[in-house]
């Protein structure tokens, strides 16, 4: 569960504008705009501050007008999505309009935008700050992860979209 001023105010911060709230729904809206001085939106972004989901529309290249969601953002990853809300987090969904009108909810598609090179620093969701010691390991039991060390000095094996870049 999220604060509502303060989603207001790292919105103000990240320079989008308020556009809709709805008190009984729980929902916040905001527009991003595409730069300095334009006027076009290049994006709206749904926040429901009770859940913690957060949705995002935008005209997506080569898909067309799409809805991203994500689910339990708290708000380090809220931070991330109004500055990038084509940021992929790893935990979201989209809902992707048919050619017949109809909607089609696509669970699959979990991409991690963010690449950590060795040596760089992120944060494991929901953790503690670290630094990646590996790239995507390829093949043996942690294939899919990166070793990652604590400033204690433990490490672990972590999936990429576990990590938010700090």
């Amino acid at each position: 569960m999220m604060n509502l001023s303060e989603v207001r105010r790292i919105a103000k911060e990240e320079g989008l504008v308020e556009i809709y709230h709805n008190g009984t729904s729980r929902v916040v809206s905001f527009a991003k705009r595409g730069g300095p001085g334009e006027e076009k939106i290049v994006a709206r972004i749904n926040v429901y501050w009770t859940t913690g989901t957060v949705g995002t529309c935008l005209d997506h290249p080569r898909q067309g007008k799409t809805q991203l969601f994500r689910r339990n953002v708290d708000i380090f990853k809220l931070r991330v999505i109004f500055s990038d809300p084509r940021v992929h987090t790893g935990a979201g969904y989209h809902r992707l309009p048919l050619s017949n009108g109809s909607i089609r909810h696509d669970a699959t598609r979990k991409r991690q935008r963010f690449t950590f090179p060795p040596g760089s620093r992120a944060t494991v969701d929901g953790y503690a700050d670290c630094t990646v010691r590996s790239a995507v390991l390829t093949s043996g039991p942690y294939a899919g992860r990166v070793k990652i060390e604590y400033d204690d000095g433990t490490t672990y094996h972590v999936l990429p979209n576990q990590l938010v870049p700090i």
